[in-house]
């Protein structure tokens, strides 16, 4: 067995917290069952929005429902995409649910996040849906809400069954198991047969670590040594407890008389299931939420990146009823350290409420975007297939012609068919090192999780207020890859910010001394930017603007004009916090150089300049969602490219040249960067070329790839 199959013989069941329509059709899904023991599905607004948003699989359907009714509203189309993705689902999942009885096999279907305080039409649109699927192995999932609780009886009497979402606090799993069991009695009392009424109580756990580690780090930063010594073990470790609290009242409150009653009668538990399993801080391992959270009539519900970890390297073994005193102590040393986590709980519903309400609305967003497209493309109803519309909609647009490229399209088909029949992109982003040579690629990808969560990478505690704001300019200290991407930025955004940026990456006397010269160092914050920390010609560069600033503004005030941006326990690091640098931010190791742009290396930079990194950032999560392992090959953008160039180059074109404009000029030296530096170490690979003038095309050979990197 697998250690996912192993969890389910340890008696808990493991579902998948994403649903698509490439996932159905793949027969991925139907894979899972049969190699990890799968078995259910859940899904909420967010995993919709990113499903249904990214890549091109739903145009072709979006256009079919268009033919049938081209008045359509963005939410009918979205309903109908999403039943038939529900529909198809339950009927893959189908054996399962007949196999186990009705313990497993289920489906989850969230009600608008809209309704989450409004009883009434919660529970009317629940049994609409519940309707609509016509399924018996859905869930309709309700928030955790006093409102939603209401709803829940309601509808456990009615016989639909229902997952209860956004559950951060014990007492409220407490009024979810409740309002299941007084469902249950309200439904006996009127006759019924509750036998095959089913429920599960979604518990979630990473953004409780998730806020409770920003207090923690709070408190720590003034913390004196024996304060830090209590408190620092305590990170990361909230969620956890917290669970088994839950899981303990799971187990109490189905030894009560009123629930041995229910049970006489045929009555399934409604079961705790772990949502929101991902581990949100790379520092942790990626499938702690797995591991410390096994145990029996539980579900864990994880993300596709979560469960490929879990079944690579994941240990399965029963952890949830096991220290359970010292899971009550972190509690406890939390309440007594005046961290209140009823409080954190409550602001993280609503959160969650909010997240999902925007999610829905970006979702139908997108959908009238996509909807507006298409007819704006087809407004004939119909003269285009479906299969054209997708085809032509593609991430690169390729058209499939019958001419000189042929071959090159053969093999790229036969390329992306390979990828989808291995794999590769849930490897990818797995973090499989057999992708590559075995060695110790698996160790250098951090980049992957920093580009869906880029300011968790250490950085947000670079704010304004804890920087000086009267800097007019900030001078990067640092030699290499790492000073590409803010150099990028400088050149492409920094004539909008207050302060300017500087990339000073020589050990050129006269560079330096002019750099010197023209600046007021009263008005300069230095960055000085080392991931080794042991950068020779950095430390150079930082000793003489040290003293330098030293004999400008005085020993007392230099070290406020000074931010080290370098990885954990290197020489800097030491260096800036004995001599008090008003910033230290500590990168990622797992991070290379010149693929730090969404670490510290370049995020930092970036705000000393005065960006928005909450802005600059969007349209990264926007693409990383195109990429994601989630996308099939032919969708997925940052594959496709990739695969393209492979292709290529096989045949003979190995030379990728960049072509830029001039907003874009720098750019094309920080891409060959990668592809130069940090591929090709076998003997092959691809050459790119940068800054080359065009010519006409019949003055290149056949070796020629070009790659235009200019804005619109």
């Amino acid at each position: 067995m697998n250690p996912l199959q192993q969890l389910s013989h340890l008696g808990q069941s493991i579902w998948l917290d994403f649903l698509d329509r490439d996932l159905l059709n793949s027969g991925l899904l139907q894979k899972l069952v049969q190699q990890d023991d799968l078995k259910g599905v859940t899904s909420n607004p967010t995993i919709f929005e990113k499903a249904i948003g990214a890549g091109e699989n739903y145009l072709a359907p979006i256009l079919d429902l268009l033919q049938e009714d081209p008045q359509a509203s963005s939410k009918q189309i979205y309903e109908r995409l999403a039943i038939a993705d529900i529909q198809q689902a339950c009927d893959i999942l189908a054996p399962v649910y007949t196999r186990t009885q009705g313990q497993d096999g289920y489906v989850s279907l969230e009600v608008s996040p809209r309704l989450a305080h409004d009883a009434h039409n919660t529970l009317e649109e629940a049994k609409r849906l519940w309707q609509s699927v016509n399924r018996p192995n859905l869930m309709m999932k309700v928030p955790g809400t006093p409102e939603g609780m209401q709803a829940i009886r309601q509808l456990i009497a009615a016989g639909i069954n229902v997952n209860v979402t956004l559950l951060f606090a014990v007492s409220a799993y407490e009024q979810a198991a409740q309002a299941h069991m007084q469902g249950l009695q309200d439904r006996l009392e009127a006759g019924h047969d509750i036998h095959h009424v089913a429920g599960v109580a979604s518990f979630f756990v990473s953004r409780i670590d998730t806020a409770v580690d920003e207090k923690l780090n709070a408190l720590l930063k003034s913390a004196g040594p024996a304060q830090k010594a209590l408190l620092k073990p305590l990170l990361g470790k909230t969620a956890i407890a917290n669970a088994k609290m839950a899981y303990e009242l799971f187990q109490r409150l189905h030894a009560t008389p009123q629930w041995k009653t229910l049970k006489n009668k045929g009555a399934r538990p409604q079961r705790l299931l772990w949502a929101s399993t991902g581990t949100k801080n790379p520092k942790y391992s990626d499938v702690m939420y797995v591991e410390q959270l096994a145990g029996a009539h539980t579900v864990n519900t994880l993300p596709m990146a979560t469960l490929d970890a879990f079944r690579h390297h994941g240990q399965a073994q029963e952890c949830l009823g096991k220290e359970i005193q010292q899971a009550r102590s972190v509690l406890q040393t939390l309440q007594d350290e005046s961290i209140s986590l009823p409080k954190i709980t409550e602001k993280l519903l609503q959160d969650g409420i909010d997240q999902f309400a925007k999610s829905f609305d970006n979702l139908l967003a997108t959908l009238q975007g996509k909807i507006s497209q298409i007819q704006q493309h087809y407004p004939s109803n119909g003269q285009k297939s479906a299969q054209e519309a997708h085809f032509e909609a593609g991430p690169l647009h390729c058209k499939l012609q019958q001419d000189r490229h042929a071959q090159s399209v053969r093999e790229l088909l036969l390329q992306l068919e390979h990828w989808t029949a291995q794999r590769k992109v849930q490897r990818l982003w797995s973090k499989d090192a057999t992708l590559w040579t075995s060695d110790d690629e698996a160790n250098w990808m951090g980049w992957l999780d920093a580009a869906f969560n880029p300011l968790q990478q250490g950085v947000q505690d670079l704010t304004p207020v804890k920087l000086p704001t009267h800097f007019e300019h900030v001078v990067l200290l640092g030699m290499g890859g790492s000073s590409l991407a803010p150099e990028v930025l400088a050149h492409m955004l920094g004539s909008s910010c207050k302060a300017r940026l500087h990339i000073l990456d020589t050990t050129d006397p006269t560079q330096i001394q002019q750099t010197h010269k023209q600046l007021p160092l009263q008005k300069t914050l230095l960055v000085v930017s080392s991931k080794s920390g042991t950068t020779l010609e950095t430390e150079l560069l930082r000793d003489f603007f040290w003293h330098a600033m030293c004999q400008q503004v005085g020993e007392k005030e230099a070290p406020n004009h000074f931010v080290a941006v370098t990885d954990p326990k290197t020489p800097l690091h030491r260096f800036a916090v004995e001599n008090g640098f008003v910033g230290v931010f500590l990168g990622e190791k797992t991070i290379g150089g010149r693929y730090s742009a969404l670490s510290p290396f370049g995020l930092v930079p970036a705000m000393a300049m005065g960006l928005d990194l909450q802005q600059l950032v969007k349209p990264v999560e926007e693409m990383s969602r195109a990429c994601s392992h989630s996308v099939a090959p032919a969708d997925n953008p940052g594959v496709l490219l990739g695969i393209l160039l492979g292709v290529f180059a096989k045949q003979g074109r190995n030379k990728v040249t960049l072509v830029t404009c001039e907003q874009t000029r720098l750019l094309g030296a920080w891409l060959e960067q990668l592809l130069a530096e940090s591929t090709g170490k076998q003997g092959t690979g691809v050459v790119p070329i940068d800054g080359e003038a065009l010519l006409e095309p019949e003055h290149y050979g056949s070796d020629r790839v070009f790659v235009s990197l200019c804005l619109k």
